[in-house]
């Protein structure tokens, strides 16, 4: 009976320090019908097992005071075999955490498809990030294998290097990050602003990027949100032997049982010949089941299609 007890106590007090987590989900896409005027080629009914690590993967979380870990299984496809992703996190102070594996940060990003940005990483590497009030610094190491190489003879190799400062304030958010590449031949600098007043969001953002060939960038984001009524407008203008100058615009309403949005997109609005994506898209939920369903058309490659897919999370 002792060592019963003993073992509930121990279970219990387990559960007690760490949580435990699990969610996973299904998601396929496809086009329902694509026609490209360029090519006069029609296809239907094409299918693709697409869950990113974005979607509804499988997902363990573990948790505790002092460590944790994150196992996504991923499917992008059925003939891939880079399938997980792994996270492990601890905190040898309780203002500094540190994660091996899969790790991220992003400047200011927009909200329409949550990828636009002017500096990033998401990719496998070490991660310290130190918090002291409204401000955290961040150290990142992102190696292509290992980090730092030296062999005989050969000059070192220092791999990615990312520092990132962060302030939240009342007034909004602060934001500063410098990325040094290709043992530190190519640096990036970025710095910005976001903040929010009543149903109106947005933020600035600048880059200067040192290279062979400098160049500038700036994005510029603005959203409006009131009831059912959501747009927002995005843009990145990069400056360098050519000025470039992406767009994206994106009006949406929410009905009682579904969502919808149209939507333009052209990646420089100052690209001759032009180009751009027009979408209308609607969503819901049927049951357990999310869908969506778009009719877009490609004004560069003149092609119609009719995109969906569908998840159920569980």
């Amino acid at each position: 009976m002792k060592k019963i007890v003993g073992i509930i106590a121990a279970v219990a007090m387990a559960a007690s320090v760490f949580a435990v987590d699990f969610t996973a989900g299904a998601r396929v896409e496809g086009d329902l019908f694509s026609y490209n005027g360029n090519t006069k080629t029609i296809s239907a009914l094409s299918l693709s097992q697409v869950n990113q690590d974005y979607h509804k993967p499988f997902n363990f979380t573990v948790s505790g005071d002092r460590a944790g870990a994150t196992v996504k299984i991923k499917t992008v496809s059925r003939a891939t075999g880079d399938n997980s992703t792994y996270n492990i996190w601890f905190k040898p102070f309780d203002a500094v955490k540190v994660e091996f594996g899969s790790v991220s940060l992003a400047m200011h990003t927009e909200t329409m498809g949550w990828y636009r940005r002017i500096l990033n990483y998401d990719t496998w590497g070490y991660k310290a990030a130190a918090t002291f009030g409204g401000a955290t610094v961040t150290l990142a190491l992102i190696p292509s294998g290992s980090w730092f190489t030296k062999a005989d003879g050969v000059d070192a190799v220092i791999g990615e290097t990312n520092i990132a400062v962060e302030y939240n304030a009342d007034f909004g958010n602060l934001m500063a990050m410098a990325d040094f590449s290709n043992s530190f031949d190519t640096i990036k600098v970025a710095a910005g602003y976001k903040g929010s007043f009543g149903a109106i969001s947005f933020f600035v953002d600048y880059m200067f990027t040192k290279a062979a060939a400098n160049s500038n960038n700036i994005t510029a984001d603005f959203k409006y949100a009131q009831d059912a009524i959501t747009f927002e407008a995005y843009t990145n203008i990069g400056i360098a032997n050519n000025t470039s100058a992406q767009v994206v615009a994106r009006f949406s309403y929410a009905f009682d049982t579904f969502n919808s949005y149209l939507e333009f997109d052209s990646g420089d609005v100052l690209a001759d010949p032009f180009n751009a994506t027009i979408k209308a898209d609607i969503s819901g939920n049927l049951g357990a089941m999310a869908w969506e369903v778009a009719a877009q058309y490609a004004i560069g490659t003149k092609t119609f299609s009719i995109p969906f897919n569908v998840a159920v999370a569980f």
